[in-house]
């Protein structure tokens, strides 16, 4: 039977009890642990980098869509990658691919992928008719960082499919840290979105919110334990530590990649927000939001480390 990304419904009945919470965050062992060591302080730095930079999105939806969009492009390579090879035949892989398919094939979680509402997401702040039309539309990144984040996936994960773990866990979990509080200031964001005649601001924000959205459960929290709990039992014992070594390795990368892409967008739109701003307007805001940044990632840290 050919592998469906969409096949089911994809429910969550009840919460987790502690002891079925894993890894637990001591475990030193668990491969997510050791993700989250290595990537310790690169975090912290894209942390403060986009609490700073989505300010100044928020108020231009020009500067926010091109944020958005440069996070598009990751989540639908690795995504497309991810499918494409759990559906491949295993009669025509070797012993070794078989071992990564079923591995991706436990951690896979439908409700997770993005690259749908990104694509509903960028259809509304894009004014295309469709997410078809979108996605052909917008087939291909044009700016040098995001261009290269692309070249880089296409080469490393069809070589190595189980690099797509890296990917899986820094970009889904980086969602549950701050999904929630991002979903709430995009939506209360005055002049991201236009004036519908007979809808509300949270009528119309409802369409370009979807990235921070997961209809498909109920429980939020119950996902992302489930998603830990998959990721654990999946890799604990069938990676080698070289393997593991690897995909550590690529979590760091994608941090580096992330922070430069979204450098490159502020670079691009340096010049209006200064117009618009002013620039010692900028400048002293921009030390009120580091004060603020910094006691935001500290609660966000407390509850979210231990992923």
């Amino acid at each position: 039977m050919a592998f469906d990304p969409h096949a089911g419904s994809y429910e969550i009945k009840k919460k987790f009890t502690q002891e079925e919470v894993i890894p637990a965050p001591d475990d030193i062992g668990a491969l997510a642990n050791r993700i989250n060591k290595a990537t310790h302080a690169i975090h912290n730095k894209i942390n403060n980098l986009i609490s700073l930079k989505m300010v100044f999105a928020l108020r231009d939806p020009k500067i926010y869509r091109q944020g958005i969009i440069a996070f598009y492009y990751v989540f639908r390579e690795f995504e497309h990658i991810w499918v494409e090879f759990l559906a491949q035949d295993p009669t025509t892989l070797t012993e070794d691919q078989r071992e990564i398919q079923d591995i991706l094939q436990q951690v896979w979680t439908p409700a997770l992928a993005r690259t749908e509402a990104l694509e509903l997401d960028l259809s509304f702040y894009y004014h295309t008719e469709s997410a078809e039309a979108f996605a052909q539309k917008y087939q291909n990144p044009v700016m040098s960082e995001q261009i290269s984040m692309l070249k880089h996936m296409k080469d490393v994960l069809h070589e190595k499919p189980y690099l797509i773990l890296a990917y899986a866990h820094t970009l889904y979990l980086a969602l549950f840290a701050g999904g929630r509080i991002m979903r709430s200031s995009v939506a209360k964001s005055t002049g991201l979105f236009p004036v519908v005649p007979g809808k509300t601001q949270e009528e119309v924000s409802a369409n370009g919110t979807h990235l921070f959205k997961f209809p498909m459960v109920d429980d939020e929290d119950a996902l992302r334990l489930d998603f830990k709990r998959r990721f654990e039992l999946a890799t604990r014992n069938s990676l080698s530590e070289e393997q593991k070594l690897e995909i550590i390795a690529e979590s760091e990368e994608i941090f580096r990649r992330n922070i430069a892409a979204v450098d490159e967008v502020s670079r691009k739109n340096q010049r209006a927000i200064v117009q618009k701003f002013g620039y010692k307007a900028t400048k002293f805001f921009s030390i009120i939001l580091i004060i603020v940044s910094i006691f935001l990632l500290f609660l966000q840290m407390r509850k979210f480390f231990n992923f």
